[in-house]
């Protein structure tokens, strides 16, 4: 009975060594399929990755140019900002200055216009006493 018992032991350990070399070899197989998969992935990716490198280089190589050029634009602008607070200064500064001489034309007039009204008032008076003496002096003599 032990030999028909060893007989059933060796035939399944010798279907399990066919097993597990049958799954060995598919595991392999599989191993090398992955493995060529992965070395087809590389290579293409190291394509595409050249490709984008060829792709970028120019704009790279444009970057500092870009770059120099925008700082001259804002250096540009910054002195047309410049520029253009010292006009609007030199606008206030002419606002003032135009109410202050306003100001003083309105001082003027003003100061003119009672100085006019004085002298009227005493070419008036200077008038009706001339008058008046004259009228009574010519008055005087024809009678």
């Amino acid at each position: 009975m032990n030999s028909i018992f060893l007989g059933i032991i060796t035939a399944c350990f010798l279907f399990l060594v066919i097993v597990i070399g049958y799954f060995l070899k598919e595991i392999k197989n599989s191993i090398k399929n992955l493995e060529d998969k992965v070395v087809s992935t590389m290579t293409n990716l190291e394509k595409k990755i050249d490709a984008m490198e060829n792709s970028l280089n120019p704009t790279f190589n444009e970057l500092p140019k870009a770059i120099s050029s925008f700082k001259n634009f804002v250096d540009v602008a910054t002195e047309i900002t410049y520029d253009v607070k010292e006009l609007t200064e030199s606008l206030r500064d002419l606002g003032y200055n135009i109410k202050a001489i306003s100001a003083s034309v309105e001082r003027i007039t003003s100061i003119s216009a009672k100085e006019v009204s004085g002298i009227k008032a005493g070419l008036e008076a200077a008038y009706n006493v001339l008058s008046r003496y004259y009228i009574n002096k010519w008055g005087k003599k024809q009678t």
